[in-house]
């Protein structure tokens, strides 16, 4: 019998061996159908029950990065940011390769949310060396060089977040807040009808056209 026939025939005796006992040869991790159901009750903003769900998981798999990362991202929309934070550092030296960037960016948001300005930028960084193409990476750390009143900073971060993502609506509008702040009125008129002609947020859309109003007078 040559090998080809006798790796055929194994593959049947293992799928007949499974189909008896009950089992699947590919059966899913328990803790990875935690995590998925996780994913699932999140995107149904059932949060406190996406939390428990990521927690069975970490209890099965505690060396896994994904739920801690998870569970952080959903701590942080509760409000409980600290909580976040512990969980992203939990994810941080676990998770592999570049997906080190979403961790970072999150933490970063946390550590804004907190009002440690000068951490989150630190964090940003972290994310932008690991994804030099993250859009959103540039547009928060420019959100944060303007809280903290490096206004030419945040411009320059905005101006990257729009070269790599050029209908990025968020970055035209803030970028308008800092033209604005520095008193260049036809940046800034530009940037508002930019963001209107981009965005479906009416409420922001009508304070766009304020800002008009006012930068035209």
């Amino acid at each position: 019998m040559g090998r080809l026939s006798i790796a055929i025939l194994l593959v049947v005796v293992l799928l007949t061996s499974s189909i008896i006992t009950g089992c699947c040869i590919f059966e899913t991790p328990p803790y990875e159908l935690r995590v998925n159901e996780g994913h699932e009750l999140y995107r149904q903003g059932r949060l406190d029950e996406a939390i428990d769900k990521y927690t069975e998981a970490i209890r099965e798999e505690p060396t896994c990065e994904e739920p801690y990362w998870k569970r952080g991202i959903a701590y942080c929309d509760l409000g409980q940011t600290e909580r976040g934070i512990e969980d992203f550092n939990k994810a941080i030296p676990i998770f592999p390769g570049t997906e080190y960037a979403e961790a970072y960016f999150e933490r970063g948001i946390a550590y804004c949310d907190l009002g440690q300005t000068e951490r989150g930028i630190e964090d940003f960084n972290k994310a932008i060396r690991l994804d030099p193409k993250s859009a959103e990476a540039y547009y928060e750390r420019g959100l944060a060089y303007c809280d903290l009143g490096q206004t030419e900073r945040g411009i320059e971060d905005f101006n990257e977040a729009i070269r790599l993502e050029p209908g990025y609506e968020d970055a035209y509008y803030s970028r308008g807040l800092a033209y604005k702040e520095q008193g260049r009125k036809t940046e800034a008129i530009a940037d508002f009808e930019k963001f209107i002609s981009l965005s479906n947020n009416h409420q922001l859309i009508e304070i766009a056209k304020e800002q008009i109003e006012e930068l035209s007078r």
